[in-house]
């Protein structure tokens, strides 16, 4: 037992000699490390997680006496189950109501000390396009203010989708693009691919960052973008009716409105839904009473 211990203290002896011999090393790497490390946190984007939960009318477990003549005699079809409106919330025809509404088909960023961020909300501008001539899609364009009266319009791009953004469809494909000019406030800008109007904001607080650029977007590719992050499932408990609907981001203000816009939607369909049943209930009465008299 005592040479066992020996040989040990000989063992760690010879491990602290040869770590202590190359301690060149650990001064070289540990602030690497520690760069690597700094670098990831600031460069990598947060990701936020928004969630929200819904009441569900399950339609199958309530249907009354009536509902059940009515659907007998062909009026409706058959009730909705929860699993049929789980699948509707994240439909593309839903989704691409929120994105429509939250005004998406341009997405907005700024650039500060090298870190690109995409912003939602308050902005130093806001693009107004004119959805009647083509766009040049998934390309950066950057605005700089000038003075009062100009601004300035700069895009460097190669391989550039020019967009019908009306019909849906792609016009051309330009090899390169390059635009460097100076424009006035009030006057849109129109050249091949790209026309638009620009608003600025009159806070001077917005304008704090080194650049800012815009991107427009086409609202059919945002949409299965978000029907994919989005997740709509039951809670656990196999007798509620209630949704839980999710998304994921990296601005937490954008999920937010992406949820509740959803929620809207959703709601705003529903009432649209039962007024039409209604409609078509008192009219079934009528034509009925109509066939009695």
């Amino acid at each position: 037992m005592k040479q066992q211990t020996q040989t040990d203290t000989v063992n760690l002896k010879a491990l602290v000699g040869k770590i202590t011999s190359r301690w060149y090393l650990f001064a070289i790497c540990l602030p690497l490390a520690l760069g690597i490390a700094y670098l990831y946190m600031r460069f990598t984007p947060k990701v936020y997680e928004v969630k929200a939960s819904i009441l569900i009318d399950d339609k199958s477990k309530t249907t009354s006496d009536q509902d059940r003549l009515m659907r007998s005699m062909g009026m409706f079809g058959p009730k909705t189950q929860l699993k049929d409106e789980v699948e509707l919330l994240t439909s593309y025809r839903y989704v691409k109501q929120v994105i429509d509404r939250l005004g998406m088909r341009v997405s907005y960023f700024s650039v500060d000390d090298y870190k690109t961020v995409e912003e939602f909300g308050d902005f130093p501008f806001r693009i107004k396009l004119d959805t009647t001539k083509a766009q040049m899609i998934n390309t950066p364009i950057y605005i700089k203010r000038r003075s009062k009266d100009l601004y300035e319009i700069q895009v460097d791009g190669k391989k550039v989708e020019v967009y019908d953004l009306l019909a849906d469809r792609e016009l051309e494909e330009l090899p390169k693009v390059e635009i460097r000019t100076v424009q006035k406030v009030n006057r849109p800008y129109n050249s091949e691919g790209l026309n638009f109007s620009i608003e600025f904001a009159k806070n001077p607080t917005l304008y704090d960052k080194d650049e800012y650029f815009f991107v427009i977007n086409i609202l059919g590719q945002q949409a299965n973008n978000y029907r994919a992050s989005l997740k709509v499932t039951p809670i656990d408990d196999k007798n509620s009716s209630v949704i839980q609907i999710s998304s994921r981001g990296t601005v937490v203000e954008k999920e937010e409105k992406v949820v509740n816009t959803l929620l809207e939607v959703y709601l705003a369909n529903e009432v649209q839904k039962r007024n039409e049943e209604g409609s078509r209930t008192i009219q079934f009465i009528d034509d009925q009473l109509g066939i009695v008299s």
